[in-house]
């Protein structure tokens, strides 16, 4: 927290249990805290060590006293298969809608639709974690949030504006992937990658086969222009040097 406090812009909720979970948050610098209730007895009890009744009497506590503090609270209820859209329309009927945002991992594949009903229902704040990255030690083989590379790409094709760069998430993503040496849970960003290294390849190809045909070096390219990564060195002759016949492959 004494990293982020500052920053502008930015919201960064922290997810606060119970009471006592809610004073360090506040004592940590917190400006809003989150409160996330369970769908099951077995998933609350191993999560955070209580019933589901005994958590949302906890979670009355920890809204009181946000109140008090004037600090915003942010609910995170739980759903399963096929309750996204009763679900929703049980919480806008008591929250406005435009205060509802919607949070899914995709561990069965199911994230992406939910958000499209999601969206179509009038929601237009999505959670998201670069490359996926996140689960749950409490949920065997759980995913991480769904990630952003994948609902940025999911949108941008739809047609709706997000004013989200995708190539920035994108350079996000492999930095944090390389940091923790992990690949990443974005199906956009693994095939993006592909991609790009395919068309780096051919254009190296190209480079190669212009080179060998059409430089006057010949000689010295077989030698040392085809062992560089690019097709040439920088002790190449310069390619204006060529009257522009690198067009035709560019």
């Amino acid at each position: 927290m004494e990293a982020i406090r500052d920053i502008q812009d930015a919201r960064f909720p922290l997810l606060t249990p119970n009471l006592k979970g809610f004073e360090a948050a506040i004592a940590a610098g917190a400006k809003e805290v989150a409160i996330f209730a369970s769908a099951s007895e077995s998933f609350s009890k191993s999560n955070i060590n209580c019933t589901i009744e005994e958590s949302l009497a906890r979670y009355s506590d920890v809204a009181s006293a946000a109140k008090n503090s004037s600090i915003p609270v942010r609910g995170v209820p739980s759903g399963r298969k096929g309750t996204v859209i009763p679900m929703l329309e049980a919480v806008v009927d008591v929250i406005p809608i435009e205060n509802v945002a919607i949070h899914f991992h995709d561990t069965y594949g199911q994230a992406h639709s939910n958000i499209l009903a999601s969206l179509q229902m009038g929601i237009g704040t999505v959670d998201s974690s670069i490359a996926g990255l996140g689960g749950c030690p409490y949920a065997k083989g759980a995913s991480g949030n769904v990630a952003p590379e994948d609902v940025v790409y999911m949108l941008d094709g739809l047609g709706v504006k997000t004013n989200v760069n995708l190539q920035k998430l994108l350079l996000a993503g492999d930095f944090i992937c390389k940091h923790l040496d992990r690949p990443s849970g974005s199906k956009a960003a693994t095939a993006l990658a592909r991609t790009s290294a395919h068309i780096s390849k051919l254009q190296d190809i190209l480079l190669r086969s212009f080179f060998l045909r059409y430089c006057p070096f010949n000689n010295r390219c077989n030698r040392h222009c085809l062992s560089s990564s690019f097709g040439f060195p920088a002790t190449h002759p310069p390619l204006n040097y060529l009257n522009g016949s690198l067009g035709p492959f560019m």
